[in-house]
């Protein structure tokens, strides 16, 4: 399974080797051939302390939200790239 960033999932199988490997994680929510609160799920499950951070254009308030209650560590949207690196940045200090 492709995680979306040019590697293999299976490159990194333990969770050390996952943390080793990023300090956060950006997605879209609507990926082709898959879905971002899927993503989601892998990342929590590989590698719980990287910050996920999901970028969208069309993120509403209420899909925002479960996508915070289901363990994103925030959401900005496309048109707003200028908060990407205060979202980033709370991320990494929280991890």
């Amino acid at each position: 399974m492709p995680d979306h960033a040019g590697r293999r999932a299976g490159r990194f199988p333990g969770r050390a080797r996952w943390r080793a490997a990023f300090d956060v994680i950006l997605a879209d929510f609507t990926l082709p051939d898959y879905d971002g609160l899927s993503a989601l799920k892998v990342a929590l499950q590989r590698c719980p302390d990287v910050p996920f951070i999901f970028v969208s254009r069309a993120l509403g308030e209420e899909v925002a939200v479960d996508a915070l209650k289901s363990g994103a560590a925030d959401y900005v949207l496309k048109e707003r790239p200028t908060r990407i690196v205060s979202s980033v940045a709370a991320g990494i200090a929280r991890a």
